[in-house]
């Protein structure tokens, strides 16, 4: 009985000195190495457009669907469809900052890619932006 608990005690020994030779000597370091939620990607999904202004006028009708998703590989898709049945959409990629909480879109128009960011709370997305001289304020979120 004693042996076997010396060689239980022996094989958790070298298990134990094995996985601290390897966090010692594999060359990454521990600020280097994602985070839970970088993995995880919570706020990946499909958020659903709940208001979309412009100007102080709303343009959002409840006839009309306009849908962001994010993917896990760090790309989007926005779509829409119209009262007439008219679709159409926008493809590009995102980052999403984690101590700011906002996230970053890049649209690509032939070769230039802008960056757009915007704040990010509670899972809802907050697109604050100046077309054409008026805000165009839009809020989008996980249903």
């Amino acid at each position: 009985m004693k042996r076997r608990k010396n060689y239980c005690f022996k094989k958790l020994l070298c298990a134990g000195a094995i996985c601290c030779s390897l966090a010692l000597f594999c060359g990454c370091s521990v600020k280097e190495m994602s985070t839970l939620g970088e993995v995880s990607k919570p706020y990946a999904g499909l958020y659903e457009c709940e208001s979309l202004m412009l100007g102080g006028t709303e343009m959002y009708e409840d006839d009309e669907k306009l849908y962001l998703e994010l993917n896990a590989d760090n790309t989007f898709s926005l779509t829409y469809r119209g009262r007439a049945g008219k679709k159409g959409g926008y493809d590009g990629k995102y980052e999403y900052d984690e101590e700011s909480h906002t996230i970053t879109f890049y649209a690509y128009t032939g070769r230039r890619a802008r960056a757009y960011t915007f704040p990010m709370k509670k899972g809802k997305i907050y697109i604050d932006y100046n077309l054409g001289g008026q805000l165009l304020h839009g809020v989008f979120a996980l249903p």
